[in-house]
């Protein structure tokens, strides 16, 4: 679950205990039956623009004007990993269900697929900023689809290649947006 409330970024991770909020530089981690915050993660030189759960529950990512990704331990509160490699802010990252591999979107128009246990950039792919910048990223277990911010244009990648395979043109803004094997749903 990720959601963004007052311009703020938030996610629920998957084992429902814990929330990660976003304030300016900081992500706080709370327990959710108590509301008390367990940890504020630090280490962001400039504003947060984004928080995404790891699937397996116990890491969040974060993404950064300042260019760079984090990779957080829920149960510590230490950052395990920085990734850098965007020449301009960090739109938005989403983690592949394996959790050991990320797909990162930034200013810089780059889609940067990353290897989560070295830090290495696997793949930088420029596109075009066609009507709408391309902000947000759907996986599912072997395609990527990215929607742009007018959400008129859906772009399919092959997550384990970095291959486009297509862009989709809608003619209004889609109510559900599903990403499965080598499948795609829209509901507009």
């Amino acid at each position: 679950y990720q959601r963004r409330v007052r311009g703020r970024s938030a996610t629920l991770l998957p084992n429902g205990n814990k929330i990660v909020t976003v304030k300016s530089r900081d992500a706080h981690v709370w327990e959710v039956n108590t509301n008390h915050k367990l940890f504020t993660l630090k280490g962001h030189h400039d504003s947060i623009t984004h928080v995404a759960a790891f699937p397996q529950g116990n890491k969040v990512a974060t993404t950064s004007k300042d260019r760079t990704i984090k990779i957080w331990d829920t149960t510590t509160g230490k950052c395990t990993l920085t990734l850098k490699g965007h020449q301009k802010p960090v739109r938005t990252i989403s983690i592949f269900m394996q959790g050991n591999r990320a797909v990162s979107n930034g200013d810089d128009s780059t889609l940067r697929f990353w290897d989560l246990e070295t830090g290495y950039c696997l793949e930088s792919l420029r596109y075009s900023n066609e009507p709408g910048e391309l902000v947000t990223l759907y996986l599912g277990v072997t395609t990527a689809a990215q929607v742009s911010d007018d959400w008129r244009h859906v772009t399919l990648w092959d997550s384990e290649t970095g291959i486009e395979l297509s862009t989709i043109r809608l003619k209004r803004k889609p109510l559900l947006i599903y990403v499965g094997e080598q499948k795609i749903l829209i509901a507009c």
